[in-house]
């Protein structure tokens, strides 16, 4: 072999080891994007930071990857705000080509967001949506189903099992709490209860006074408020005097923070939740347990606090179940599929939907109460396999 018969061999081995390379780059599957509408701003601020944590916690547990396919989520707030949240979702589908979209929080803004999703068919995994945007086969997944589901739930329990017969309501006027109360009203009256008193309060309230001089007594008061306003409401109730006993008519919003901040004003609050770091099994308090140590240098959010925290933790546990189920095919007609097809082992039982998107699953009622000298919740019934909503 002469000397420039070598030197040609040597480059062509180089030329080859290069276009192996480049092919093998080429190939590289890209990451799978999950897109994230939370809200780190706006009247849902002090539950975005946990959202966020929470899926972190879920992703981690698939090792960051599905199918050999980096698993990449995307944070973007919303502000509580509906134009500004479907911009922030068409930017996560459009630009960063997200295969589902989770959150958010906000029903004001996740309606919206499903509007713009569906011509798509990307899946949108939220916690509860208003009835009309569930449809059969459509792209919708609301493992805790509808508001005016988790209101029912409420009004059926306070009046068959607490014997409540007379209820004065009052809520934020938004379309969530409407929808809970909506709900509550409607199961309270077909047992025979009356509702004597209905006040809506807009989202710019911030002295309740006025509302409870004139708030009629009856057996139970049904409120429902976002975070910072049932802060203020439960302070002014208790100021004024009042002792009717308080239901949170929908799902639950009260948290470490409350208790922190009220105090002993909090016992006796019933409330509603799916999800909840409260509940008293061995799963939960495991769930719990790692959420602690993933998190033990993080102050603000040391503990989950809330049940939306677990809700979220579940959301994003159904969308990356749905990808490892299609081995990582990201077309919206198969995650749709895997997703109906899904029964979802998670700490607080089992999940799956209708084929309209709507949540099946346990449901628990909660108060606060004092235990062991602490201020928490207990459970007080559980219900198994409900579809949540109302049927």
């Amino acid at each position: 072999m002469t000397r420039r018969t070598k030197k040609n061999g040597i480059a062509i081995s180089i030329l080859s080891l290069f276009w192996i390379l480049l092919v093998g780059i080429s190939f590289a599957k890209d990451p799978i994007v999950i897109g994230h509408v939370t809200d780190l701003t706006g009247t849902s601020a002090m539950e975005g930071p946990y959202f966020s944590a929470a899926i972190e916690l879920a992703v981690e547990e698939y090792g960051g990857e599905i199918a050999g396919r980096e698993i990449k989520v995307i944070h973007e707030d919303g502000g509580s705000n509906p134009t500004l949240s479907v911009d922030k979702a068409r930017k996560l589908v459009e630009k960063d080509k997200a295969s589902v979209i989770i959150g958010p929080i906000n029903a004001g803004a996740a309606s919206p967001i499903s509007g713009y999703l569906k011509r798509s068919g990307v899946p949108h995994v939220v916690m509860e949506l208003p009835p009309p945007l569930f449809e059969k086969n459509g792209h919708v997944f609301a493992h805790q189903g509808t508001q005016s589901g988790s209101g029912y739930l409420m009004g059926k329990y306070v009046a068959e099992d607490l014997g409540y017969k007379t209820a004065t309501v009052i809520h934020d006027d938004v379309i969530f709490a409407e929808e809970f109360l909506n709900g509550a009203i409607k199961a309270f009256e077909e047992a025979g209860g009356k509702i004597i008193q209905r006040q809506r309060t807009p989202m710019n309230t911030m002295d309740y006074g006025p509302y409870l001089s004139g708030m009629k007594k009856a057996d139970v008061c049904l409120f429902w408020f976002v975070p910072p306003h049932s802060i203020n409401f439960i302070k002014s109730y208790k100021e004024y005097g009042f002792e009717m006993p308080l239901v949170l008519a929908g799902l639950n919003i009260i948290t470490n923070h409350f208790f922190e901040a009220l105090g002993k004003d909090t016992l006796g609050i019933t409330a509603l939740s799916y999800n909840d770091p409260s509940i008293d099994t061995p799963e939960v308090k495991a769930w719990v347990k790692k959420w602690q140590e993933k998190f033990a240098d993080k102050k603000e959010i040391s503990h989950p606090a809330m049940g939306m925290t677990c809700a979220w933790y579940v959301q994003a546990k159904l969308a990356l179940e749905a990808i490892k189920a299609t081995g990582g095919d990201t077309s919206p007609d198969a995650l749709k599929k895997a997703h109906y097809n899904m029964k979802l082992d998670t700490p607080w039982g089992p999940v799956s939907f209708k084929d309209n998107g709507i949540g099946i699953g346990n449901a628990y009622i909660l108060q606060v109460a004092e235990i062991d000298g602490k201020i928490g919740f207990k459970q007080v019934k559980k219900y198994e396999n409900i579809v949540r909503t109302v049927e």
